[in-house]
């Protein structure tokens, strides 16, 4: 790491991370090895999978399903859900598939436009211009998604292009290349990233 973090990063839903003697300390901070574990399962093996287990105790289902009071969420994930195939209407993972396309859709990925002004930025983003970065497209499909009832989170990490990768596995992270995603969780797989 060139700088310090308040965590090492992992490259992926890191099953496991180990400190490594650092290989250049004029260049790095630190070094790590990391075991990742990507879902690399076919999507359609996921489908018909609950969001929320009904193992979840109250409060853990409130702290993933919680969203702004805001009506114009449930107005808009609704008015989304419109064009679904009714055979998939109860289909988590389907209909967080149908908040992702309509982001990819109406979003336009800008840095120049921030939102910091204002009292709810998601809602300035989502409701207003739909001009952002990857924070407010992230909270917008979590927001979106857990109106819907679907067990969502916002993760952060870092989004680097495999260009920077070094010899072997090393890679190349610097700050700027910090990164937001929504991912859900899907019983009997976990959090899966959008």
């Amino acid at each position: 790491l060139i700088s310090d973090h308040p965590q090492p990063v992992a490259l992926s839903h890191a099953s496991s991370l180990a400190p490594l003697d650092n290989p250049n300390p004029n260049l790095f901070v630190a070094a790590y090895s990391v075991t990742s574990m990507v879902l690399d399962s076919d999507m359609q093996r996921l489908v018909g999978r609950k969001s929320v287990p009904a193992a979840w105790d109250d409060e853990t289902k409130a702290h993933y399903t919680q969203y702004p009071n805001d009506p114009r969420y449930l107005a808009l994930s609704e008015e989304i859900m419109r064009d679904l195939d009714p055979r998939f209407r109860d289909d988590d993972l389907i209909r967080a598939i149908m908040v992702k396309r309509y982001l990819e859709k109406n979003g336009f990925y800008t840095l120049k436009e921030t939102h910091k002004d204002a009292t709810d930025p998601t809602a300035s983003f989502l409701f207003g211009s739909m001009r952002g970065y990857c924070v407010h497209f992230a909270h917008s499909a979590v927001f979106l998604m857990r109106s819907q009832g679907i067990a969502a989170r916002v993760a952060v990490g870092y989004g680097v292009d495999t260009a920077r990768r070094g010899s072997g596995s090393s890679m190349l992270i610097l700050g700027n290349m910090a990164h937001a995603w929504p991912e859900i969780y899907l019983e009997g797989v976990g959090w899966v990233t959008f």
